[in-house]
């Protein structure tokens, strides 16, 4: 394109030489569109050329029309004028996109125009400049780099000079400026294998589909197939290399990964009832009695594949499923042989396909004798084994019935209480006491404290009194966003509150009907109401153990007995909420081991799911936490959840006894329990990591766990160290469709 450059820069010096005339007289001489504007884009003068460029005919008078109106984007004119003014008044090699005059048809012009600020008024004369119609070239450089195969150049140093996006793609470049220049033999894995290549190029003049391994730009490997000749001048000196580049790293691996498959692959080509194998992985032949594939391959299979029994039954299906328009077939058991006559039991998964010579099987075979085998001694026992399911399952029926009266009478307990204490369960449950009640309470300490005299300042119940106001005022920055924890903490305040209200009351009864006396009357009964509060929301907790402990022991029942659990009720739910509920379960049993549960930050995460699966989930995983923790000081669970756009992530992470790296996959499994478990004297069932386990699948998502030495552990003290095991588990936010 740089020849139209340089007409530019002629057409300019005779303006400036011979003024506006002679390129009026040079101009329908010259190849190129020539064209001169004033100011604002109004054009003075154009060739023959630029007309037909421009859609125009040769009678037409270009000097009524501006240059915008060819501009199929007229804003682009502006930013062409401001870059002309950065390079000095001068453009070159511009791709603009123009449209044909009075017409839809667009066009890719290259234009190159010089700036006259000094030009005669009377001629206003103030671009001058070239076009050239470069639409077909613009296009042929669109598919050019829109091809999927690479097309290069290389010259007589190997270096890249000319190379397609597809090439810079395929190495993992952003651009091809970036790999043009380099070195394609730095591109190679090996060395010599590069140097092998270019000996059979120079010998042969060209090579095709040749495979070898390259290096990306992040030092990965790939499987290229190059097919490549000569370059050559005029004269027929090599001048280099070109050709194309195709990544064949999958086929390459797919490759090899078929002689690494459990089952047999095979490719049949049925031409005049001849079942010839064109294609099998090494499985296949050692099935059918060959050592290699390549003494399988070619050979009729007639009598192999199949017996001459079910030869007719498969060939019978095969027409029904042509009839049907159905080309595959799944899950075809058959009795197959080998070249020896030997018989086994086969599984067979075919496609056909129809091809100008005849009919392509192509389908994998699996031997499933000892399955057979197996399905027949497990029939055998079939009967047995129900015998003893019904003594087991009234076995498992007799721990259900007393677990049902603890509910019932955990319920009565309740209703007796809430009548009792003249307070509901709903209405205790909407009230925050670590807020509202608390808050009441710590302003009757404040009166208590304020009207004491000095010498009473030193009565150690008043000291413990002003450090239980104390402890109840930081309540709120220990636990600020989590209410559950903070009432936790409260409640055991108010109980040591009771104990020195009581002993005051005691200590100061001779003073009755004074201030003091009455606001620690009025103390105590605002302790008493808040502990009616815990007591009722403490008997609640009590129900909702047995109806766990329960729902536990039903799945077993069902899981043992019936094969499958019922159908997954799903809602949306507030997944936090479950989490805080179960936090709030297991936290005086995690506080005898001096641990704290921390939850999730958020306080509202919501999610479809099985409310009632979940909840037990959570909940085994909880218990597992705190059950296999190290009793420490200051010791905590970590609870996170991780809120992402089409999924959640949950995290519980505890400190304490480790799983074995082989165990990670078996803890998961009905029944297991880790080594280590037992060492430390646990009880367990075995039961709670592989129901969570099947919850989170019949959720669509998934669960692993980790267990490594905690940081401050030496290398190679492995399992007699403290470990930091962590259960993630991940759920979609929407129900996974079946």
């Amino acid at each position: 394109m740089n020849h139209t450059n340089k007409i530019s820069d002629i057409v300019s010096r005779l303006f400036r030489k011979s003024r506006y005339k002679v390129m009026k007289d040079a101009g329908p001489y010259l190849p190129v569109g020539i064209y001169s504007l004033d100011r604002n884009g109004n054009f003075l003068y154009c060739n023959d050329i630029c007309k037909q460029i421009l859609g125009l005919k040769k009678k037409d008078d270009i000097t009524t029309m501006n240059i915008r109106n060819f501009y199929v984007h007229p804003e682009i004119r502006d930013k062409l004028i401001e870059k002309m003014d950065q390079a000095g008044g001068k453009t070159s090699q511009e791709i603009i996109e123009f449209k044909k005059l009075n017409t839809d048809n667009t066009i890719f012009v290259e234009d190159n125009c010089i700036r006259h600020g000094k030009s005669r008024d009377d001629e206003q004369c103030f671009y001058v400049g070239s076009i050239l119609d470069v639409t077909q070239l613009v296009r042929y450089r669109t598919l050019f780099d829109e091809l999927t195969a690479g097309v290069f150049r290389v010259d007589k140093n190997n270096r890249f000079i000319m190379l397609n996006e597809s090439v810079a793609r395929i190495f993992g470049y952003d651009s091809v400026d970036a790999l043009k220049g380099t070195d394609e033999s730095k591109l190679w894995k090996d060395p010599t294998q590069f140097k092998k290549y270019i000996s059979e190029l120079y010998d042969k003049g060209s090579v095709h589909n040749y495979v070898a391994e390259m290096t990306k730009k992040d030092g990965h490997s790939i499987y290229i197939s190059k097919s490549s000749k000569l370059w050559k001048n005029d004269e027929g000196d090599v001048i280099g290399r070109e050709g194309t580049f195709t990544d064949v790293t999958n086929e390459f691996n797919y490759s090899d990964a078929l002689n690494i498959l459990s089952f047999g692959y095979y490719e049949i080509e049925i031409i005049d009832d001849h079942q010839i194998l064109k294609k099998c992985n090494q499985k296949f032949a050692e099935m059918f009695g060959f050592n290699s594939v390549q003494s399988v391959l070619g050979q009729n299979m007639t009598n192999f594949l199949w017996t001459d029994e079910y030869k007719d039954k498969i060939f019978k299906r095969i027409l029904q499923a042509e009839t049907e328009g159905n080309n595959c077939l799944q899950n075809f058991e058959i009795v197959a042989q080998s070249r020896t006559r030997q018989t086994f039991h086969a599984l067979i998964d075919m496609n056909i396909r129809q091809t100008p010579k005849g009919k392509l099987i192509v389908g994998v075979v699996r031997d499933i004798s000892k399955l057979k085998n197996l399905e027949e001694n497990l029939n055998h026992k079939k009967f047995e084994l129900g015998s003893t399911l019904e003594d087991l399952d009234k076995f498992v029926h007799q721990y259900i019935s007393p677990i049902m009266n603890i509910d019932s009478t955990a319920q009565s307990m309740l209703e007796i209480l809430e009548k009792r204490l003249d307070k509901n369960l709903d209405y205790t449950q909407r009230i925050e006491i670590s807020q509202e009640k608390t808050d009441d309470l710590i302003s009757v300490f404040a009166e208590i404290l304020k009207g004491i005299s000095h010498d009473e300042h030193e009565n150690r119940y008043f000291k413990r009194l002003e450090s239980i106001q104390h402890r109840l005022q930081m309540r709120n920055s220990l636990y600020s966003s989590d209410p559950i924890l903070r009432e936790l903490y409260t409640r055991e305040i108010i109980i040591d509150s009771l104990d020195v209200v009581r002993h005051l009351l005691i200590e100061f009864k001779h003073r009755r009907n004074t201030k003091l006396y009455i606001d620690l009357e009025l103390a105590q009964d605002k302790i008493k109401e808040m502990l009616d509060i815990f007591i009722l929301k403490l008997q609640k907790r009590i129900l909702n153990n047995t109806k766990i402990t329960y729902k536990v022991i039903e799945t077993l029942r069902r899981y043992l007995f019936t094969g499958s659990e019922r159908e997954y009720d799903f809602t949306k739910s507030n997944i936090i909420k479950i989490i805080k509920n179960n936090i709030e379960l297991y936290y005086d049993m995690a506080k005898e081991k001096g641990l704290i549960i921390i939850p999730p930050k958020q306080n509202y995460v919501l999610v479809e799911i099985s409310e009632t699966y979940i909840d037990r989930m959570i909940s085994n995983l909880i218990l597992n936490a705190v059950k296999y923790s190290y009793k420490r000081h200051d010791g905590f669970i970590r609870i996170e959840i991780d809120d992402r756009r089409t999924d959640i992530e949950l995290k519980i992470e505890n400190y304490g006894v480790p799983i074995m790296a082989e165990e990670l996959e078996k803890v998961f499994e009905f029944g297991y329990r880790g080594v280590k478990s037992y060492d430390w004297n646990r009880t367990g069932s075995g039961i709670g990591l592989a129901d969570a386990k099947s919850t989170v699948t019949k959720h669509g998502g998934d669960i692993l766990i980790e267990s490594k030495p905690a940081s401050s552990c030496k290398p190679g003290e492995e399992y007699n160290v403290p470990y930091l095991t962590k259960v993630t588990v991940t759920l979609p936010k929407r129900r996974m469709e079946k």
